[in-house]
C-alpha cells in the first residue's frame, strides 16, 4: 500500500480511501485517494472501472523490478480513456510512478524506457519507494498540481458591463478524488 503512511484512511472491503490535505499556490486542497487491495482480478477491475468514471487524476503505479507490471500500465491507462470516453490525445491528470526504487539492482524497466513512455504518454514520471518513502508525497503533489492546472476553469469571473473590468473573482474549491491503479 503506497500511501499506508500518510493521511487518515478508510477500509473497506476492496480498496482503501486515505485522505490528505495538499498545498498547491498557499490553496490547502482536500484530496481523497482510491486505492484497490482486492485480491481477485474481477473485483479490482470492476471497482476501478467505478472510480475510473468519477476521479479527478490518476496515478499508475509499475514496479520497477517487474516488467510485467511496466506493460500492463499502458492497458490501465487504455482503459481509463476508453471508460471517460475520450480519444487518447486529450490531457487527463495521470502520472507514471515507478515504485521500489529501493531494489535498483533488481531493475528490470530501464528509467529512459519509463522516460520515453510518459512523453509519449504526455504525462509526469517519478520513480518512488514505499520502502524507503522516498517521493511518497511529491507523487501526490505532483498529481494534484496537475488536477488543479486541470480544472482551473472552476473561477467564476464577474464582469462589469460598462466598464468591462473584473469586479470580482472567486474560485470555487472542490475535493479532488485519484485513483491509483
Amino acid at each position: 500500500m503506497i500511501l499506508n503512511k500518510y493521511g487518515s484512511n478508510e477500509n473497506f472491503p476492496n480498496f482503501d480511501v486515505y485522505k490528505i490535505h495538499i498545498h498547491i499556490d498557499k490553496t490547502l486542497y482536500n484530496t481523497e485517494i482510491y486505492e484497490s487491495n482486492a485480491s481477485d482480478d474481477y473485483t479490482v477491475h470492476q471497482m476501478c472501472d467505478d472510480y475510473i468514471k468519477t476521479c479527478d487524476g490518476f496515478v499508475i503505479v509499475y514496479a520497477i523490478n517487474s516488467r510485467t507490471s511496466f506493460i500492463e500500465a499502458n492497458n490501465y491507462r487504455e482503459r481509463i480513456y476508453k471508460l471517460r470516453n475520450i480519444k487518447e490525445n486529450v490531457h487527463l491528470p495521470i502520472l507514471f510512478v515507478g515504485n521500489k526504487s529501493d531494489l535498483e539492482i533488481q531493475r528490470t524497466v530501464d528509467y529512459v524506457e519509463a522516460k520515453a513512455l510518459a512523453i509519449k504518454w504526455n504525462v509526469g514520471l517519478i520513480e518512488s519507494s514505499t520502502k524507503t518513502n522516498q517521493n511518497i508525497m511529491a507523487l501526490f503533489q505532483m498529481i494534484c498540481e496537475d488536477v488543479v492546472a486541470s480544472t482551473n476553469n472552476n473561477t467564476t469571473v464577474v464582469i462589469d458591463k460598462n466598464t468591462n473590468s473584473v469586479v470580482n473573482e472567486q474560485q470555487k474549491y472542490v475535493l479532488h478524488k485519484c485513483c491509483l491503479v
